[in-house]
């Protein structure tokens, strides 16, 4: 049997990672195919008397730091990373209140939406009903649509 190559190229969807450490925990991400992988490295300080806060950097800047994170144990913010926006989205809940910290801190990047996503959605394309009546498709040629940015999720287990 003679197999012919794949008319579209695969297309990263999801990352998924698993990291151990004690407090900072490093990976690499690559939210644009057009530029370099970014160092991420997210630290946390939840131990001893002080309160529990943790640093989310990407290619060494702190982009994100959450002070009383027995408060803020789920959260979302985005940020500017080589001037384009990036969602990320944590749950460290575990590693603050169950036994011996044993679940992981889940960490999710994604890449924000571009122009051409935003202006879609500000006219309602992706499936709504159109002024003629007529229903319109999410559904795009892979051809015509702009690539789509990978995430990466990002599970940190602690070790003590």
């Amino acid at each position: 049997m003679k197999m012919r190559p794949g008319l579209v190229e695969a297309v990263l969807l999801v990352k998924r990672e698993s990291v151990f450490a004690k407090k900072s925990f490093a990976t690499k991400a690559k939210f644009d195919e057009k530029r370099k992988e970014n160092d991420i490295v997210v630290e946390s300080s939840t131990f001893g008397n002080k309160e529990p806060e943790m640093w989310i950097s990407i290619d060494g800047i702190v982009l994100i730091h959450v002070k009383n994170l027995q408060w803020k144990f789920r959260g979302n913010q985005t940020v500017m990373v080589n001037k384009q926006p990036v969602q990320v989205f944590w749950d460290v809940h575990d590693w603050l209140f169950s036994v011996s910290g044993s679940g992981p801190g889940l960490f999710i990047f994604k890449p924000g939406p571009g122009e051409a996503e935003s202006e879609k959605e500000e006219r309602g394309i992706e499936g709504c009903d159109s002024d003629d009546g007529s229903t319109a498709s999410g559904y795009y040629s892979t051809l015509s649509y702009a690539p789509i940015e990978s995430c990466l999720v990002l599970s940190a287990y602690k070790l003590e």
